[in-house]
């Protein structure tokens, strides 16, 4: 592997790990108790696999999940699964949108006016 190559792939990989620290964060401080612990799993397995690559597939997340914890029930597993594949297909979209799409949304955020209510 190239060296820009696996710059990219680390940072990508921090990246993953960063979000999902974030969404445990987030469920932590006004998610539901079932959502707080699998979000707290999902990180645990994130650092554990320490790769975003089997994440970028449902079905491979899936699997991976249901190897590694083998003692979960299966919609806890599923939606530890849904959930990191989630996080690690947002992660890739936004990493390889083209600049032109980038440039349109700035432009789009840029003339958008203020919102206001008005009374109807």
């Amino acid at each position: 592997m190239s060296k820009v190559k696996t710059l990219e792939y680390s940072f990508a990989l921090q990246s993953f790990l960063n979000k999902v620290q974030k969404e445990y964060v987030y469920q932590k401080n006004g998610g539901t108790s079932y959502r707080e612990t699998t979000s707290e799993l999902s990180l645990h397995l994130a650092h554990q696999v320490n790769d975003i690559v089997p994440f970028l597939d449902r079905d491979r997340a899936k699997t991976t999940v249901e190897t590694l914890r083998p003692e979960l029930d299966k919609y806890r597993k599923e939606d530890m699964a849904k959930f990191l594949y989630y996080v690690a297909k947002d992660l890739n979209g936004n990493a390889t949108l083209s600049q032109d799409v980038l440039n349109y949304v700035n432009q789009k955020r840029k003339n958008r006016r203020p919102l206001s209510f008005v009374k109807a």
